[in-house]
């Protein structure tokens, strides 16, 4: 059954996103004051961005799966420094799916541009050659969101004792690191307190292949220091 068509629709989706929005800046700025718990502020964030995420996908637009993004990544992260592995997940699925969104944007406005391009003028050429430019760039931020994206996937994994997941997870997050050389440096920390967490909770033989990983990465990244 259809509750709300047209411009009623359309109306309510951005009351919801205004709402997500206003509760989120309320939430930066109480957590900025230290006014409420770092568990109340992941609670906030994660009612925040389930608002944001109600928008209909068929009219959200770039600026909005961009938003939607930032939240549930920002969420996760909350939740995580909490400890709370589950709900980092969940939200996490959300944050897949708007950068998957982003993705596929991006690829057809490249696939027009492109049309665009063979049959214009030299002109009008130039002027697309700059938004391929741009789409480029901002198709390498996607980039890095999504390695953040997996090393978050990651985290959540260890915390959850998922060994051969986080396995899988950080092997995934090696082969985007090329891309994304100056993110190494935060994989190398990451990788190495992993090992020291599993070393402190008496998981030896856990800890020993993510402090190698540290090594390792730290050894072939001259980002690294």
């Amino acid at each position: 059954e259809v509750l709300w068509e047209g411009s009623a629709y359309k109306k309510l989706g951005t009351q919801l996103q205004s709402s997500a929005v206003n509760l989120w800046n309320i939430t930066v700025i109480r957590k900025t004051a230290g006014t409420i718990s770092g568990q109340l502020h992941a609670k906030l964030r994660h009612i925040a961005c389930n608002l944001a995420f109600l928008c209909d996908p068929a009219t959200t637009t770039e600026t909005i799966f961009q938003r939607q993004s930032m939240m549930a990544l920002k969420t996760a992260r909350a939740w995580l420094d909490c400890r709370n592995a589950r709900l980092a997940e969940a939200i996490l699925k959300l944050a897949s799916e708007s950068l998957d969104s982003l993705r596929k944007l991006y690829s057809v406005k490249y696939s027009e541009i492109m049309t665009d391009i063979q049959n214009a003028t030299n002109t009008a050429g130039d002027h697309s050659n700059e938004t391929v430019e741009i789409l480029q760039s901002k198709e390498k931020s996607i980039d890095r969101e999504v390695l953040k994206l997996i090393c978050y996937k990651t985290e959540a994994a260890v915390a959850l004792c998922q060994t051969d997941k986080a396995r899988e997870m950080f092997e995934t997050a090696k082969e985007l690191i090329v891309d994304c050389p100056d993110e190494a440096a935060n994989m190398c920390n990451m990788c190495y307190n992993f090992g020291v967490t599993l070393f402190n909770s008496a998981h030896y033989e856990d800890c020993t292949p993510w402090l190698r990983e540290s090594y390792d990465l730290g050894k072939s990244h001259s980002s690294v220091g």
